[in-house]
């Protein structure tokens, strides 16, 4: 039996969805509502924690999403962006450039919903919008006519139970890291910053330097034109595969053949150790890559900063400059599109210890990144069975029967 193909207004509760509340975002509080923006999703459907805010107004709680709730982006180079609320994320009150709709259990297994707004039909109803090198705007009406490819229920609960045991293991991947990452940033707070095993003040023979001083080279990414290659086996990515300390490669990167990467690989050659700063439009997002890379390289939105060893060691200079995120945040450039120079991340500053204890905090914390690089190899792995077992799912090419 052949899939329907219906509009995603037939399997919404009231057949329609709701534009979010037009507040200023403030900084977030445990005390107020945690506000859900465009940013703080990511492209593959997850949350990006690494800079969450709160909403203060009096309409608020008429905001606050449901489980089985969808929302949408609607504008701007994120248009189709989407997450899919199953309650165990929060509380979270929807922003105004985001549309909602309440999925209905008793028309469609909710989270079949997501999974479809995961898939390359979705994506190619989205591409549809755009014109030469502009996403287009979509609104709530054009989104309430989307069409749903709808296997039947059967399938689409197969569907959704083999692949949501997936994204639980990626989940716990992420939340594993996280909690890695601020244990490690927790130490370094501790002897950098507030100086506690000191009495609280900074031992002689420390000191303030440069990034330029304590680099052995602050460049960015691929500059000139590059042909993409759909049928490609490595990636060129951008500033939005970083989010939260976690690289997301997706299912809808730009894609580019051998050569092609041989020939940039001649100019950056991302190597283990380097740092990742996104440095145009979410200007301060983060990597410390723990291994060399061998399929991907970067464009020019994202700056590469490499420690000279004799130094610094990376693991101590990349948590220097997250605790600095909100500093490098501040100095971006630009009204319309934020963007930090090369110039400005050569002249942050660090505290450099004595030998000693960089070398004993850098032992410290280089088992937690291993650890953090083990399960973002893994995440990525399931990541890949998931979109490829999505479409067989679909379309019942892997079914129950």
């Amino acid at each position: 039996m052949s899939n329907q193909i219906v509009p995603l207004s037939s399997l919404s509760i009231g057949g329609k969805g709701t534009y979010g509340i037009a507040a200023s975002a403030v900084p977030f509080s445990s005390d107020k509502y945690t506000y859900l923006r465009i940013t703080d999703i990511n492209d593959d459907g997850t949350l990006n924690l690494s800079d969450l805010k709160s909403v203060d107004d009096p309409d608020a709680d008429k905001y606050i999403l449901r489980p089985n709730d969808i929302v949408f982006a609607r504008t701007g180079a994120s248009t189709g962006r989407n997450y899919f609320y199953d309650g165990n994320d929060g509380i979270f009150v929807y922003a105004g450039f985001l549309i909602k709709f309440s999925i209905d259990p008793n028309k469609v297994n909710p989270q079949y919903i997501k999974y479809f707004c995961l898939s390359q039909k979705y994506r190619d109803w989205i591409h549809s919008f755009n014109t030469g090198s502009t996403r287009g705007n979509i609104n709530e009406r054009t989104l309430a006519q989307m069409p749903v490819d709808l296997p039947s229920r059967e399938q689409q609960d197969l569907l959704v139970n083999v692949l949501s045991k997936l994204d639980e293991k990626i989940k716990l991947n992420n939340q594993i890291n996280r909690n890695l990452e601020e244990q490690a940033q927790a130490i370094f707070k501790n002897w950098f910053i507030d100086f506690e095993p000191f009495s609280g003040e900074m031992p002689n023979g420390w000191r303030e330097i440069s990034l330029k001083e304590c680099c052995s080279s602050i460049t960015d990414g691929v500059h000139n034109t590059v042909v993409d290659d759909s049928n490609g086996d490595f990636y060129l990515l951008s500033c939005k595969n970083i989010k939260g300390g976690i690289l997301s490669i997706g299912t809808d990167e730009r894609r580019i053949n051998k050569d092609t990467f041989d020939k940039l690989r001649k100019r950056t050659k991302l190597a283990k150790g380097d740092i990742l700063l996104s440095s145009v439009g979410t200007v301060g997002e983060m990597l410390l890559l723990n291994h060399s890379p061998d399929n991907f390289e970067f464009q020019r939105s994202v700056a590469i900063i490499r420690a000279n060893l004799d130094i610094v060691s990376p693991h101590f200079l990349y948590n220097s400059l997250i605790s600095q995120k909100d500093a490098i945040v501040n100095a971006a450039h630009g009204a319309v599109q934020q963007c930090i120079f090369l110039s400005d991340i050569g002249d942050f500053k660090i505290i450099l210890p004595t030998h000693e204890y960089m070398e004993r905090y850098t032992d410290l914390v280089v088992p937690y990144f291993n650890e953090i690089t083990k399960n973002q190899d893994e995440s990525q792995y399931l990541t890949a069975i998931r979109d490829a077992m999505l479409p067989k799912l679909m379309s019942g090419e892997i079914s129950v029967v």
